[in-house]
This record gives structure tokens, sequence and C-alpha cells, in this order.
């Protein structure tokens, strides 16, 4: 059997193409093209990547420390950091999951 990737065009043999895990079906986008794409994605969050494994690091030798509450609710949940800049790691806004999920869906609603 053989599949057409919906990025390059190219119709090739179904062993091509990665199945997925949640359905059992072959995805859209060949391995080249899936590869190329991880790619392109690691290198756009290189940064990011970086600024959280040293908040990650600085927590654990303790020079970053929980607070315990929520940045912007106040409560005694547990907490996700958070980076306005990537390019100052160790300056981190601690929220719970809820409060990180509203600041994203409110940056995406503006952007």
């Amino acid at each position: 059997m053989s599949k057409t990737c919906n990025t390059c065009g190219i119709t090739k043999r179904d062993v091509y193409f990665y199945i997925r895990t949640d359905t059992g079906r072959r995805r859209g986008r060949c391995a080249i093209c899936e590869n190329k794409a991880r790619d392109l994605r690691r290198k756009a969050n290189l940064r990011a990547d970086l600024a959280k494994t040293l908040a990650n690091n600085a927590e654990r030798q303790g020079i970053l420390i929980n607070p315990g509450k929520c940045s912007c609710c106040k409560e005694p949940k547990p907490l996700q950091k958070h980076h306005d800049d990537y390019e100052k790691p160790y300056d981190v806004v601690w929220l719970c999951q809820q409060c990180h999920s509203r600041l994203y869906a409110k940056k995406r609603g503006a952007a």
C-alpha cells in the first residue's frame, strides 16, 4: 500500500510513515518530513528548554525557592515556573496550573 505525504506531496510506501500511538493509524507526514519538523521545533525551543533546565537546577540547588503559594491567586497549590523572558532563566513567576493556563490563553488571544 502507498500513501501521499501531506507535507512534501510525494507518494511513498506505508512503511515510510510513522504509526500514531493514540489511533494506530499512519501519520500524514512521511518520516523524513516528521524528522525535519521535529528538528525545527527543537531549534525553535532551544532557548526555552535551556531556561527551564537552568531554573530547575537552581531550584534543586536551593537558589530558587518555591514560595508555596501562587503569585496570581495566592492559593497554596502545586506550582509551576513561568518565564516572561527566556533570556533571564532565574527570573520566574510561580503560578498554579490553572493560573498558568489562563496566562497562556490570554497571550494566545492577544496574539
